[in-house]
């Protein structure tokens, strides 16, 4: 009767706690997916475009300087522009591996 009853209630409680646990487990791990995929693409684009055309941008500027086309101050700002992205990349990377690492 009535201990039957609470039992069986009780396990389908359980079965209802455990699903809504699946469920936010999944979430998490696709959004852990979501978020090293991103960080992947971001960091191959920085390694692939983005630091090899500020590496061509300083050599171009550091080739105007030698022709004395240019002054110092714009070849440090290409250096320096160079050195933001090269940082903005190492960050990147560090958050790759900290989503891998969210995602293990």
């Amino acid at each position: 009767g009535p201990d039957v009853a609470r039992a069986a209630s009780e396990a389908l409680k359980a079965e209802n706690e455990l699903a809504d646990h699946e469920a936010h487990v999944r979430a998490e791990v696709r959004t852990a997916l979501a978020k090293l995929q991103t960080t992947r693409r971001m960091a191959e684009r920085y390694r692939t475009a983005i630091l090899p055309l500020k590496q061509d941008i300083v050599r171009l500027k550091e080739e105007r300087y030698n022709y004395m086309l240019i002054g110092v101050f714009d070849v440090l700002l290409a250096k320096r522009d160079e050195l933001s992205a090269y940082l903005s990349y190492i960050n990147v990377v560090r958050d790759y591996w900290l989503a891998r690492t969210t995602l293990m």
